[in-house]
């Protein structure tokens, strides 16, 4: 017909029968995993909105999970987009509830596009909610239908990347490596058949989610190594097919990609390391970096602290931009433990009180995360704590 009919009341129960499908595959890993309670938010009036968000109107950026209310919205609009049947779609939403109720994720959301440069920890989460719908479904060919009565829509392969830039900042890398550690079939460098238990067993393991680093394809890949030793060989070589190098939680060593090394050391009372935050101008280009999650936009440092304390992080501007605004966010275990955003020009700095162990840090210049493509640009700073 030219659109629907009486009430859309089966829409619901598609959407349920795709969960039930995503929560039977975890009870085959965990026959006694307990699901917290979720909502799932689908209406007629459910569309998409570029500015002025309102969820309770159904007004949305797009289908998603709120990680602070533990629901998940989807979009149902007739002539724009209908989710209720897109079953990948669902699944990859339920995969960031898996994340937040079961896992870990240190994901900063934001928009995405498949062949972009993503933050990692960013391109991790949505590379897993990729695969994850391909293990569910039981098809690697995620589907999405859109527009006029809903005959348009994209689709591509979570077993085959195909896009432009692979690496560790790759969202179709991740998918890729995942559904391959998943899947039964052998092609390429993918010679492995692991099934379902042993990613669960990664994600869900307190070591995965106790790791100092921010969680990325390097911290997944570090554990999946200290659990199934036998077989480094072959999914190192899944890795070296995306591009990836880099070794440990941190990604040490990688020669891959426009931002290295993955995460800069900082010593205590040493001297001050260089690192610079950077945003292009948003075009049509898929490769085009963009603001706010792309990999330029933010640095990664470590840092070890020998004992509980005090402890001053400064970023002074050297080059490039100004005036600037840099800030800094400090974190333990995937925990956020102080943020420095003052206003001062050229410079910040924050002094936290911080207990003994390994603390990341993440450095960015606000206008490069703003999403506001009159502001930023290539600035550069001097980094130290002390």
């Amino acid at each position: 017909g030219a659109s629907y009919g009486n009430a859309r009341v089966a829409a619901p129960f598609a959407i349920l029968d795709s969960v039930y499908d995503a929560v039977q595959l975890v009870l085959s890993a965990s026959p006694q995993a307990v699901f917290p309670a979720a909502e799932l938010r689908w209406s007629v009036n459910n569309r998409q909105v570029e500015n002025g968000i309102d969820t309770a109107a159904g007004e949305l950026p797009t289908s998603f999970y709120s990680p602070a209310e533990g629901n998940i919205y989807l979009l149902g609009a007739e002539n724009m987009d209908t989710d209720e049947y897109d079953g990948h779609l669902i699944v990859h939403e339920w995969g960031h509830y898996f994340e937040d109720k079961f896992s870990r994720s240190d994901s900063i959301g934001g928009a995405h596009a498949l062949g972009e440069r993503l933050d990692p920890r960013v391109a991790f989460g949505e590379g897993w909610g990729n695969a994850l719908s391909g293990m569910v479904t039981g098809d690697p060919v995620y589907r999405d239908a859109v527009d006029a009565q809903q005959a348009a829509g994209f689709s591509f392969s979570v077993e085959t990347n195909r896009f432009v830039n692979p690496g560790w900042f790759s969202e179709p890398s991740v998918q890729t490596i995942l559904y391959d550690l998943f899947d039964s079939a052998s092609d390429g460098a993918d010679t492995l058949s692991l099934g379902f238990e042993p990613i669960f067993a990664v994600l869900t393991d307190n070591s995965y989610q106790q790791q100092t680093s921010f969680t990325s394809i390097f911290s997944f890949i570090d554990e999946l190594l200290n659990q199934r030793p036998a077989d480094a060989a072959a999914i190192n070589a899944l890795l070296v097919a995306e591009g990836i190098d880099g070794t440990g939680p941190f990604g040490a060593g990688e020669s891959h990609g426009p931002i290295l090394p993955v995460y800069q050391t900082v010593t205590v009372g040493g001297a001050s390391v260089t690192a610079c935050s950077d945003q292009a101008a948003v075009g049509t280009a898929i490769t085009a970096e963009g603001e706010f999650n792309k990999i330029e936009n933010r640095r990664f440092f470590r840092v070890d602290i020998a004992a509980s304390g005090s402890y001053s992080f400064r970023a002074v501007r050297t080059s490039g931009l100004s005036p600037s605004d840099p800030e800094i966010n400090v974190y333990q275990a995937g925990v956020l433990r102080g943020i420095a955003s003052s206003s001062e020009v050229n410079r910040e700095l924050g002094v936290f009180n911080l207990s003994a162990g390994t603390h990341v840090f993440e450095l960015y210049e606000f206008g490069n995360i703003d999403e506001d493509d009159t502001t930023g640009g290539n600035v550069c700073f001097a980094v130290s704590v002390f």
